[in-house]
């Protein structure tokens, strides 16, 4: 992180000072968006520095546990202040962002840096699973509000709020399980080892026109090809012995 950004942690301390002399909610918001910023990159470094002695599995729980607690942060604030739609739409605009807008940026960085991109199908798949997890858990308990308040009915709109807070605790044990299974999954890492060719470059295409010879003097009418055909397997397996 540049010195020259650290000046931005005036900000992170003038905010509640100037919130305490009443000054507009506008001013006070830019400032403490200005002021997050240095924290939140000052956690990114201080978890990298963390990562390079405790190793790569603590490194990465702590990597995606504090990745996102700014985010944490004020939204626990904000439902301590009764913002609940301040929360909802922060959480639809952290989906937005990484699903569309971090994930769209990074491929295009990476196809113009490395070309084509390829990526592991295990990893891909959970984290598509995940997000259609996400998606549904969000959806639920919309869908179960809209219809108590067209419908006028309390019993809905109670069983709303026990579903949402069922899927709370099935999302957080989702991200657990999540969590888990990056760090410590035993898979395939990288790509396979490399075999060695059974036979060289010139011998591989002697016996290819060998076989080729081979297929041809086996269709064809040439009387008593037995034996140049027990010659050419013969010849086929010497070349495969001397090979071994």
């Amino acid at each position: 992180m540049p010195r020259w950004f650290y000046v931005l942690l005036i900000f992170s301390v003038a905010a509640p000072l100037l919130a305490l002399l009443h000054f507009p909610p506008l001013l006070l918001f830019l400032l403490a968006g200005l002021g997050i910023l240095p924290l939140a990159a000052l956690i990114g470094t201080s978890i990298e520095d963390i990562a390079e002695y405790t190793g790569e599995q603590v490194g990465g729980i702590l990597f995606a546990t504090f990745g996102n607690a700014t985010e944490l942060i004020i939204g626990i604030f904000a439902l301590s202040q009764g913002l609940v739609d301040v929360v909802s739409a922060s959480i639809i605009g952290s989906i937005l962002g990484n699903a569309l807008l971090v994930l769209g940026v990074a491929i295009c960085v990476g196809s113009v840096k490395h070309g084509r991109l390829s990526f592991d199908v295990a990893p891909a798949s959970v984290y598509a699973s995940l997000l259609a997890l996400s998606i549904g858990g969000l959806v639920l308990p919309t869908v179960a509000e809209l219809l108590a308040a067209r419908a006028h009915e309390t019993q809905i709109f109670a069983r709303g709020v026990v579903l949402s807070d069922f899927i709370a605790v099935m999302l957080l044990l989702g991200y657990l399980a999540s969590l888990l299974f990056s760090v410590f999954h035993v898979g395939d890492k990288g790509d396979d080892e490399a075999l060695d060719p059974l036979v060289g470059a010139r011998s591989a295409v002697a016996i290819t026109r060998l076989l080729d010879f081979r297929h041809q003097l086996a269709t064809s009418a040439v009387k008593d090809k037995s034996g140049m055909l027990r010659q050419i397997d013969g010849t086929v397996d010497a070349i495969l012995a001397s090979e071994g």
